[in-house]
């Protein structure tokens, strides 16, 4: 209806994972001015892109809530940029979360990212290939005790919110897969983290 009717940009779409967790969120007031908390440690979970985009968040778990206080993606970049805008931060990032293609070792270096990032300072976790499903309803669970920076992690909400399952043209169906596009790096660098920082 918002979306039909009302012209809404920001409804949720059809076969959005995150879409009324969002919306929920931004009714609630959980979408605002999220500052460091400099009582808890801050964790940072990664989307790895090749060819495609690289995305993380920067969170922290203060109490039962979650904190997510910023969002960078960029594309073209070597991995040295990413080290370089984490340690950038006003803040000590005291664990990184990785995706299981984190300990892929490259073809030129023969290194995996997590030995590069490690040895470049990082404390590095490589968070266990699941399924995705799994890691989705995962979050869809902690959704409500979430809390995101409106400005910082501007980017990485609308990854979420837009974040959908595939459509099959022909069935007229939603499948039981995500869609693979500009809002799924966002989002399985999410996913990352919440599977990971628990």
């Amino acid at each position: 209806y918002e979306q039909e009717y009302e012209c809404s940009f920001q409804a949720a779409i059809v076969g959005a994972y995150y879409g009324k967790e969002v919306a929920a969120a931004e009714a609630d007031g959980r979408i605002g001015r999220v500052p460091h908390d400099r009582a808890a440690d801050v964790f940072a979970s990664w989307d790895l892109g090749i060819s495609d985009a690289m995305a993380i968040w920067v969170g922290q778990i203060v109490g039962k809530e979650w904190h997510w206080i910023e969002y960078y993606e960029n594309t073209n970049q070597a991995l040295d940029h990413y080290v370089d805008w984490i340690k950038s931060r006003p803040y000590t990032v005291h664990k990184h979360y990785l995706p299981h293609d984190g300990e892929a070792r490259e073809l030129q270096t023969g290194k995996s990212r997590q030995e590069f990032l490690t040895e470049r300072g990082l404390n590095v976790s490589i968070v266990p290939r699941g399924e995705v499903m799994d890691g989705i309803d995962a979050g869809r669970l902690r959704f409500n005790r979430m809390w995101f920076d409106a400005d910082k992690c501007a980017r990485g909400i609308d990854c979420l919110r837009m974040y959908r399952s595939e459509y099959d043209a022909k069935h007229k169906v939603l499948r039981s897969h995500p869609l693979h596009d500009w809002a799924s790096h966002g989002a399985d660098a999410f996913r990352c983290g919440v599977m990971g920082a628990e």
